[in-house]
This record gives structure tokens, C-alpha cells and sequence, in this order.
């Protein structure tokens, strides 16, 4: 969408003591939803779900789309050399060349950092490469205006054909970027294409059987949870059980999601799978009131309005119930988008829900991320937590992700607890919750239903 295109930005209302206009301020919500706030093109989200809705069109029709990821070659040398507010102009002006660069049917979107992405309506494999040259030359041609005076700056431009009709947004997306790399690599300043190897294919081949095989099994109703207690340091009591999510086999034998969710993810199928586990564990905590339940969800329900409007009802129908759930969102998947993921996080604790980063450390989360993520608590991931009584390199790295937790007022969770020894190094550290097997391993019968 071109940048003159796209809704203006509502800028804060003035430091003179007036009360922002919440009309205004929900519009700027509304916008910064869809829209790069620097940019004024769509942001990564947005683009994706553009591109689901071509991928299904050209199962329709005989001309398929092709997907463009464009990333500005040596921005950190032109950030180092005009300074962050200039290298941000540059983001901005190559910008609106590429608005000149593709027709009205087309869609530009930031990607993230220095990359954009062009969705290509109608475009065979053989013009595929044609688009790309024009970007080229249109960002070469002519320095850049900044503040701090003309910059020099090229593109490279990887190019994916959407005519597949087994792929995804996902696949898409990390294929066209896949071939941005290889341009890069070659020299810069020019356009590579994505090729498909055989074990790519045959990859692909088993994404698809699983996929299905998921599919199926949610109509089946072969999805359960297995429940595992995290517990208090100071007092051992149970403060809530996580919801793990299995699948039956065939023959009824459960299968950890670790097995089948990456998957899942790339087949763009993830939403399925949070929303029945959203569904399913608002019924079991509905079912037990005396119970707290803590579910996972992934990097894109941080954008999908409707299941925040389904959890929004489900509390309201229910008062109390927030309260007892806990919301994780893993560390990786917060920083695939950590704006999107801060109003994620600040929208469910505005509901009462308690939510939990977890695998906290795995990301190497900044500090400047930790002050955007107001969450309740922090889970360390179970890597630095394993055999912590006799690791000395995973103590020290313990003491330093719970100074980062402490010091920005966060509580603790260590997971992945299998000893007496280790829980009690985590105790005395100062963690204030635990979860692993020497606690409760996951159990598909509710712990909480077994005779005292």
C-alpha cells in the first residue's frame, strides 16, 4: 500500500494537561494494529494475512502472486554514519520509492528492521524477476535526502512464486527471505530467486502429513492436556497447573506438541491449535473453580483479534475466571514483533489474566524489551536450569537472569526442576515458583481429581 495511501498517524495530544480524545486514541490503536508506525505501510502481520488471502485466490485462478522480500543493503555502516534519526529517513524515502515501483493492485509492508516485503498480484515466475530490477534501479538511481544530507544506498531483493498450492504465508514469507540472503551474499545491490531442493520437497511432504494428521485429530477430538503443578518456592503448594497439549495417535499413544508444533507453525495452522487450546482450557476451568490452569500461545495470536474477543467474552460470562488463568507467551515469540506482543500482553492483563514469559533467557531478551513486556513473571528455561547444583556456569547465568527479572519487579518461575538439590539451589537463589518432575510430571489425568 503505498505510504500516501495508508491512514494518517494520531500523534499524542500536546504536554498542556489535556486529556487525549479517547476517539483518538483508539483510532491510533486501531492503526498501529495494521499499520508500521514508521512507515505508514503495512506492518509483518498485516502482510501475512495478505498474502493468505492471495495464496487462496490463486488456487482459483490461473495467474499466481509472487512475494518480494527487499532488505536495504549496509544499514548498520549508514547507521553508524548518519546517526539513527537519518537512517530512519533513509527506511522512510526508500519507502516511497517502492511505492513508485508497483501497481495498485500490489501491497508493500514492512517486514521488520531494514526489510520490506511487496506482495505481486498477478505476477507469472518469468515477471517475477522484472519487478525486482525495477526496484533496483529505482533506489540506485538517485541518492536519498536526510537530514544529515544525500545517502548513497542500494537494495537487495529475494523473489518467491506463490503458484505452489501446498504453500503457506509462512513458507512464503521465509522462502522469498531465504533469497534475499543468497542476493546478499552475492554481491548485494541485486535479485535472487527461490529454489527448491529435494529434501526441501520431501520436508515439505512430511509438513503436510502432519499437518494433516493434526487436522484430523482435531476433528476427532484426539487433542488432550496433560497437567503439570508449578508449585511455591517458600511453601511447596500448588499455584497453578500448565496445560500441556498432547495428541492421540491412532492407536491412542499422546504425542508432546514439541513434536508436531513447529510444524504446525509453518503450515500456518497455529491459530487452529491456540484457539482449542483457548476453548478447551476455559471449559476445564470453568468445570473446576477452585482450580488455576496456565496455557501457551504462540507468536501470532499476539495479532488475532478473535481470540481475544472470545477470551474478553468467555471472562465476561464468567466473573472471577481471569483471575485464574496464566498466559505464557514464549521469549522468542515475543520478540518476533515485542510492539505487537507489549499491547498483547498489556491487553490481557487489563482482563485480570496473570501472564508469563516464558523460556526466559533462550531469546536474549534486551533490557529495553524487558521495560516493553509488563509481564507477571518470567519463566527460566529449563537449559539453564538442569543440573543447577552442580553447573557452575548455569548458576552464574541463573544470578543474572534473576537480577535482570528482580530488578524490573518480575516474579520467577524455573522450570525443568528434576532434584531435591536443584530445588533447593533455585529456593535459596531467591525463585519463587518451581515446576519439573521431581514436583508432578504432566499428567493427562487432572491432578487435582486423584484421592488426597
Amino acid at each position: 500500500m503505498p505510504l500516501s495511501d495508508a491512514p494518517p498517524i494520531d500523534r499524542p495530544a500536546a504536554a498542556s494537561g489535556a486529556r487525549a480524545d479517547p476517539r483518538i486514541q483508539h483510532s491510533r490503536i486501531e492503526h498501529l494494529a495494521s499499520y508500521d508506525e514508521l512507515t505508514g505501510h503495512f506492518n509483518r502481520s498485516r502482510l501475512r494475512e495478505a498474502v493468505d488471502r492471495a495464496l487462496a485466490a490463486g488456487q482459483r485462478a490461473p495467474s499466481p502472486a509472487a512475494f518480494l522480500a527487499i532488505g536495504i543493503d549496509g544499514m548498520s555502516a549508514i547507521n553508524d554514519s548518519v546517526g539513527r534519526e537519518a537512517a530512519d529517513t533513509v527506511l522512510i524515502e526508500i519507502g516511497r520509492r517502492l511505492d513508485t515501483c508497483v501497481r495498485i493492485s500490489d501491497l508493500i509492508g514492512r517486514l521488520g528492521g531494514d526489510r520490506f516485503g511487496v506482495l505481486l498480484a498477478h505476477c507469472p515466475p518469468d515477471r517475477t524477476a522484472v519487478a525486482a530490477e525495477k526496484i533496483l534501479t529505482a533506489v540506485r538511481s538517485l541518492p536519498l535526502t536526510t537530514g544529515r544530507g544525500p545517502v548513497a544506498a542500494t537494495v537487495s531483493v529475494g523473489g518467491v512464486s506463490c503458484d505452489d498450492p501446498g504453500l503457506t504465508s509462512y513458507e512464503v514469507i521465509t522462502h522469498a527471505e531465504a533469497a534475499l540472503a543468497e542476493a546478499k551474499r552475492d554481491g548485494r545491490d541485486r535479485y535472487a530467486a527461490y529454489r527448491t531442493s529435494d529434501e526441501q520437497r520431501e520436508r515439505k511432504r512430511r509438513f503436510l502429513a502432519i499437518g494433516d494428521a493434526v487436522q484430523v485429530a482435531l476433528r476427532q477430538d484426539r487433542m488432550a492436556f496433560a497437567f503439570q503443578p508449578v508449585v511455591s518456592a517458600a511453601t511447596g503448594a500448588v499455584d497453578y497447573y500448565e496445560c500441556l497439549l498432547r495428541l492421540r495417535d491412532a492407536d491412542g499413544e499422546p504425542i508432546a506438541a514439541g513434536e508436531f508444533v513447529r510444524e504446525i507453525e509453518q503450515l500456518g495452522l497455529i491459530r487452529l491449535i491456540d484457539r482449542y487450546i483457548l476453548d478447551k482450557a476455559l471449559a476445564v476451568a470453568v468445570a473446576h473453580p477452585g482450580v488455576a490452569l496456565g496455557f501457551n500461545v504462540s507468536a501470532l495470536t499476539a495479532a488475532d483479534r478473535p481470540w481475544l474477543r472470545s477470551l474478553t467474552a468467555h471472562l465476561r460470562a464468567h466473573p472471577g475466571l481471569a483471575g485464574r488463568l496464566v498466559i505464557e507467551i514464549t521469549e522468542t515469540a515475543a520478540l518476533y514483533d515485542i510492539e505487537e506482543a507489549a499491547r498483547f500482553v498489556a491487553a490481557l492483563r487489563a482482563l485480570g489474566c496473570r501472564v508469563a514469559l516464558d523460556d526466559f533467557g533462550a531469546g536474549h531478551t534486551s533490557l529495553q524489551h524487558l521495560q516493553s513486556l509488563t509481564v507477571d513473571t518470567v519463566k527460566i528455561d529449563a537449559a539453564f536450569v538442569r543440573d543447577i547444583a552442580t553447573n557452575a556456569e548455569n548458576q552464574a547465568f541463573l544470578r543474572h537472569l534473576l537480577g535482570l527479572a528482580q530488578g524490573f519487579g518480575f516474579r520467577t518461575i524455573a522450570e525443568g526442576v528434576e532434584t531435591a538439590e536443584d530445588a533447593a539451589v533455585l529456593r535459596d537463589a531467591g525463585v519463587d515458583f518451581l515446576q519439573g518432575h521431581y514436583f508432578g510430571r504432566a499428567s493427562l489425568e487432572p491432578p487435582w481429581l486423584r484421592p488426597a
